[in-house]
């Protein structure tokens, strides 16, 4: 008994845990809230997020919408007939089937999917005309709804 004690001692002895040194979390809960909805829901809406000192702004859409148009937009870009275009089209689209209704992971995404995305820089917008953009969210360091025009 005496021993169970002593080692009780020692436990209690331990440094204390200090909030400001304890690990946070790699990605935000509530944008990775927002990710969930727009690959679960399709909920589709303007969002601007920050990366390393770059802002990225545009749609945030689902996973299965960003796949399925990269597959058609990789597509059209080979000179194929129709069934081939088909193919790489259907090969290109394949990881759409991970998202949709019931198809979420339990440890929730890791990526975030925009279109019609603009790297914003002191000069202007990158590209001009938006596109397909897919960012790790570990690497999102802030982020706001709605979009910069």
């Amino acid at each position: 008994m005496a021993e169970e004690q002593q080692q009780q001692e020692i436990e209690q002895k331990e440094e204390p845990v200090i909030p400001a040194m304890v690990e946070r979390p790699k990605i935000d809960f509530y944008l990775q809230h927002l990710v969930t909805m727009a690959n679960t829901e399709g909920v589709e809406m303007g969002i601007t997020v920050i990366l390393g000192g770059t802002v990225v702004t545009g749609q945030l859409i689902s996973g299965k919408t960003y796949f399925e148009s990269f597959g058609e937009m990789f597509a059209s870009a080979w000179n194929a007939d129709e069934d081939g275009k088909k193919a790489i089209q259907d090969a290109m689209s394949e990881p759409a089937k991970m998202y949709g209704p019931g198809q979420s992971d339990a440890a929730g995404p890791s990526f975030i999917h925009l279109k019609n995305a603009t790297v914003r820089t002191p000069s202007g917008a990158l590209p001009n005309e938006g596109a397909l953009w897919r960012g790790r969210l570990t690497e999102v360091s802030g982020f706001m709804l709605g979009e910069i025009k």
